[in-house]
Parts: C-alpha cells; sequence; structure tokens
C-alpha cells in the first residue's frame, strides 16, 4: 500500500503546479479532506474548476459518476488486470484493485456513464468502465481504459481519441465501439468485439473482432478477425484472419491467416481473450514487422505500443529512502527514485 500512497503524493505534487488535484477514496477509513479527498466523485466534481485533475484511487467497490461529467477535467484511474500482470509489467501499484467507475443515467432506464456538452478536451485515464460510456461532446481523450463484457463505448460527437484502451471479452459476451459522430480516431487497441456504424473513423494499430457498418473508415497496421461490412473503406497494411479484405490483394494487406498462428494466446478472439496480455504476437506471426513502416501490426506495434494494465502515464515512486534521525542543523537526508510511466 504505500507505493500507491507515494505514487498518488507524486501525482500531487506535480499536479499542483499546473491546477487543482484532487482525490477520490470510497475506502473504508480514509479520512477525507475539505476540498482534497473526497469519497464520492460528484462532489470532487462539482467543486472543480475546469481544467482540474481528480484522481480516483484503487477500491473494490465502484465509483458512482451520479450526473455524468460535464466540465473540462483530467480524471486518473489505477488501471486494470494489475494481478494479472504482476510479473509482466514494472513497476506496478502495490495495491491491484482497479478504479471502477459507473454512470447512473439513461432515458432508457438502464446505467450510462455520460460524458456531456461542456466537458470538451476532458482525458480519462487508467479506468475500468463498469457500464457503458457515451460522449456527447467533441474532443475527449479516452486513454488506457477497459470496458468490461457486453460495455460499448458509443462516440455520438466528433473528433474523440480512443488510445490503447481493452474492450474486453469473456465467451460470446463482447463490448464494441459504435456511435453517430464522424472523424474520431482509435490507436492502439485491443476491440474485443470491433467498431460499428461510424463515419469517417481512423483506426490504426489496433486488434478488432468485427468491422460493421463503417462508412468512409481507413485502417491501418490492424488485425481483424471476423466479418467486415461497410461502404468506402480503405485497408492498408493489415491482416486478415481466415478470408480476404474486401477488395483481396492490395495496399501491402496480408490475408488468409490463421488465428492460431498470431498471437501469444492461439484463439482470443473467439472468447478465450479474457487478458490484454493475451493479445500480444506471437514467435513467427504473420504480424511481426508487416505494417506500414516496417512496425509490427496490432496494439503493441507503432510508436505508441499498448500499455499492459493500462497504467496511466504519470511518474511512479520506485525507491523512497529516509534518514530515521536528523538535526536542525543537518537536515534529515534521503532519496527518492521516480520512474516516468509514459
Amino acid at each position: 500500500m504505500k507505493k500507491t500512497v507515494f505514487t498518488f503524493l507524486a501525482f500531487l505534487i506535480l499536479g499542483n503546479t499546473l491546477a487543482t488535484v484532487r482525490r477520490v477514496n470510497n475506502n473504508v477509513g480514509v479520512e477525507l479532506v475539505p476540498n482534497i479527498v473526497y469519497s464520492a466523485f460528484k462532489a470532487a466534481h462539482d467543486d472543480s474548476s475546469p481544467g482540474d485533475t481528480i484522481y480516483i484511487e484503487p477500491s473494490n467497490i465502484n465509483y458512482i459518476f451520479t450526473d455524468g461529467i460535464s466540465k473540462r477535467l483530467v480524471i486518473i484511474g489505477n488501471g486494470y488486470n494489475i494481478g494479472t500482470n504482476a510479473g509482466l509489467v514494472n513497476p506496478l501499484p502495490q495495491n491491484t484493485f482497479e478504479s471502477k467507475v459507473q454512470g447512473f443515467e439513461s432515458a432508457g432506464g438502464g446505467g450510462l456513464l455520460k460524458i456531456k456538452v461542456g466537458a470538451q478536451n476532458s482525458s480519462l485515464i487508467g479506468l475500468s468502465f463498469q457500464n457503458s460510456v457515451v460522449i456527447e461532446c467533441g474532443d475527449v481523450l479516452i486513454e488506457r481504459c477497459q470496458f468490461i463484457p457486453n460495455i460499448n463505448l458509443r462516440l455520438n460527437s466528433n473528433n474523440n481519441l480512443v488510445k490503447s484502451c481493452f474492450t474486453k471479452q469473456f465467451g460470446s459476451t463482447h463490448g464494441a465501439i459504435i456511435g453517430t459522430g464522424q472523424n474520431n480516431t482509435i490507436e492502439n487497441c485491443i476491440l474485443g468485439d470491433g467498431v460499428a456504424d461510424l463515419t469517417g473513423i481512423t483506426v490504426s494499430q489496433s486488434v478488432i473482432d468485427g468491422i460493421s457498418n463503417i462508412t468512409n473508415g481507413n485502417f491501418t497496421n490492424c488485425i481483424v478477425n471476423s466479418s467486415i461490412s461497410g461502404v468506402n473503406n480503405t485497408y492498408a497494411h493489415c491482416l486478415k484472419i481466415g478470408d480476404t479484405f474486401p477488395t483481396p490483394g492490395i495496399n501491402n494487406n496480408i490475408e488468409n491467416i490463421v488465428l492460431a498462428d498470431v498471437f501469444v494466446v492461439s484463439n482470443p478472439l473467439s472468447g478465450n481473450g479474457t487478458q490484454d496480455k493475451d493479445y500480444q504476437l506471437k514467435v513467427g506471426s504473420a504480424a511481426i514487422g508487416t505494417g506500414f513502416g516496417g512496425v509490427d501490426m496490432g496494439a503493441f506495434g507503432g510508436a505508441t505500443p499498448y500499455r499492459l494494465s493500462g497504467q496511466p502515464p504519470v511518474p511512479v515512486v520506485t525507491n523512497l529512502f529516509l534518514n530515521a534521525t536528523g538535526s536542525t542543523t543537518s537536515g534529515l537526508t534521503g532519496s527518492i527514485t521516480i520512474q516516468s510511466n509514459n
């Protein structure tokens, strides 16, 4: 637990030079501090000014975003799959709980987390979404987040960026990126179901189960598993599993590849891909080095590879030492090591 505390301390020190930083922690026994430490997200949201940062600290209890998000904020969580990837990613926080969030709004009576008009240019990083998210404004960044099975991200606005996210799959239960928006961008994502109903979408360096009803889309360095449908879409330097792209044999695409020959887990896109680590490329995969510019295809290739466990791109304290004694003349000596987590 100490590493987590010191990590958030480092966040606070760095963040205070830019804007007000608030913490939300619903664990039992956490001492609340007016205007700094809250037990509920709504109170922190309502007290924040545009541009402020809110840290959603790890917990086994979901955080309820009661009225969604309606102002420009940076919201950062603890990531996901931390226990599963502990031996693969260093450093990871000692606290393996996720920052699990859910909304409580829907015209149909279900639960949705809405990112509303007024929240333009917000960033949501390192969160585990427990119900569907609807983006109703533009220029929102969703980065290093997880969507649990059967949860969708709805891009109902324009010019948003979804980066290094994981739509988790379990058996026949999936999650997709859908919506009515235009000119959105997806980079280095693992999409357990796929993308659907979007216009002008740009997708690069991603693993996609299926592509449905996409218009004027542009796909580069992607690995696509199942069916493809849509109008006027371009596929270049992509890999198609078990079949061809709509126009075969063009744009340096690789086609008719056996799924078991691509990833470290033999069949992740048919129900076994419950962890993000399962989508790394296996030795000898046809996707290695065959993307545009000679990079690997899929989520773990390119300039900004997918980050296991959705670790937020903020510094992590890896070592802290303080002498037990000191004086008014010599002071208190010690050392601290901070690792970049970009």
